[in-house]
């Protein structure tokens, strides 16, 4: 469990697989959530809510998915690699390439949770497509900017 969350839970697929220090997650979600909070000018107690019983899954093991949107909406067939995926809206996995979280699909995958809780029956897998409700151009910017914050915090 990552202390001073709403009992959000980090593990890694495979004992060997590289995890996150348990403060370096946290530093992220909150920079995440006081982000979060301003940007849809909500409290962050709610956006935590949001949050609340979470797992996130990190793996140095890549994946493959046999369809997927990018982030305009279209639709990719084929074996198709992904850095990270919202399987529900308590689960999220994330591939771990480098030391550092910003580089990771960490934020853009809680994205996906946050909607998911939202909307109940889908995280909004096309993105900024239009199939699917819940993704905005706001969303986007703003996991540029949280990941730039987080790139120049070094985290």
């Amino acid at each position: 469990m990552i202390p001073g969350t709403p009992n959000i839970k980090m593990s890694a697929t495979n004992c060997q697989d590289y995890l996150f220090k348990l403060d370096i997650v946290k530093q992220a979600l909150d920079i995440f959530v006081n982000e979060y909070s301003e940007e849809f000018q909500i409290s962050k107690s709610k956006t935590w809510s949001l949050l609340r019983d979470l797992k996130i899954e990190f793996s140095a093991i890549p994946k493959t998915v046999g369809a997927a949107h990018d982030i305009s909406g279209k639709l990719i067939v084929g074996k198709v690699p992904v850095s990270g995926l919202a399987m529900n809206k308590d689960l999220i996995w994330v591939e771990v390439r480098t030391s550092q979280l910003w580089s990771s699909a960490l934020i853009h995958e809680i994205i996906h949770a946050i909607i998911w809780r939202k909307n109940i029956v889908h995280g909004d897998p096309d993105h900024e497509g239009s199939n699917f409700s819940g993704w905005t151009k706001r969303h986007t910017k703003l996991i540029e900017r949280v990941n730039k914050i987080l790139l120049d915090t070094e985290i």
